[in-house]
């Protein structure tokens, strides 16, 4: 995530970014910045809340443009994630991990990683299990074909368009 094209010298609108919109940080989509790992934190979050809710974060969204900007300008809606029943713990870190600015999440993956390992539902985490389970779902034929990067809506125009 976050690659920036050779072509464009600085970050800006203009530059180019890999990945679905679904999952790109407002920093990468903005063109404001993702020269740090905190744009991954922020797919991280976004894969969290589709494997605790079975949905995307903007659901029934279709227009790539309408996409960016709620991930651009809009909080998640924090009910659909508490609404599980999840370890409140877990719910505030992937809404950390979904903040718009990116120095209002955790600043790096083995933070999150010591946060995740202190809450109560991680004492269920079997990592044998994990592996086996890893070893029997996962082959070639499974892993999902690489992507081109593609050219992102000019952020000014986004957000004007709001």
């Amino acid at each position: 995530t976050g690659h920036q094209s050779p072509a464009s010298p600085a970050p800006g609108p203009s530059s180019t970014w890999a990945g679905s919109a679904g999952y790109v940080a407002p920093e990468v989509l903005l063109g404001t910045g993702g020269d740090d790992g905190r744009v991954d934190l922020y797919a991280l979050g976004c894969v969290a809340w589709w494997l605790l809710t079975g949905m995307m974060i903007f659901p029934g969204v279709k227009e790539l443009q309408e996409e960016c900007v709620l991930h651009c300008t809009m909080p998640p809606p924090a009910a659909a994630l508490r609404a599980g029943g999840h370890d409140p713990g877990l719910v505030q870190l992937i809404l950390e991990l979904l903040a718009k600015r990116p120095d209002s999440r955790p600043p790096d993956a083995d933070t999150v990683r010591r946060r995740l390992m202190t809450l109560p539902c991680w004492s269920h985490y079997d990592e044998a299990a994990v592996a086996e389970w890893w070893a029997v779902t996962t082959t070639p034929s499974s892993l999902l074909p690489a992507v081109s990067p593609v050219k992102p809506p000019p952020a000014p125009g986004i957000l004007a368009a709001r």
